[in-house]
């Protein structure tokens, strides 16, 4: 979860997916923007991840009661959107909003949530 779907969950959604394809991913923002960002596209096609199809959609869409596990990207409480049921996993991560900025900082937020991706995958996994 993020603020618009448009960025930082649409790139963690297309990264978690490659990297465990066993898991159903989906991604969804508070406030969704109606696009997905162009720059989020561009550095996601640069690791051979596809995202060009995603569309920016909200918790209407993804029903998160229904999810294991929660992870929200940081800017809200995920707590005050999302049921905690005993048993479901529910993460912030504070990871900054790439939208307006350059493609670095694109590149820079895809680094930071491949690690973080990886580290909850050993988690689930482990």
């Amino acid at each position: 979860m993020c603020l618009g779907n448009c960025c930082r969950s649409q790139m963690a959604e297309g990264l978690a997916r490659k990297m465990a394809p066993q898991y159903e991913i989906y991604s969804a923002g508070l406030l969704p923007a109606g696009f997905v960002s162009s720059q989020a596209i561009l550095v996601m096609q640069e690791e051979g991840i596809d995202i060009s199809d995603h569309e920016s959609k909200g918790l209407d869409v993804v029903d998160p009661d229904r999810m294991d596990v929660i992870v929200a990207m940081g800017g809200f409480p995920a707590a005050d959107f999302v049921s905690q049921p005993e048993g479901k996993l529910v993460q912030e991560w504070e990871i900054e909003d790439p939208i307006g900025r350059d493609l670095l900082f694109f590149r820079i937020t895809r680094a930071r949530l491949r690690e973080k991706i990886a580290r909850l995958f050993e988690e689930l996994d482990g």
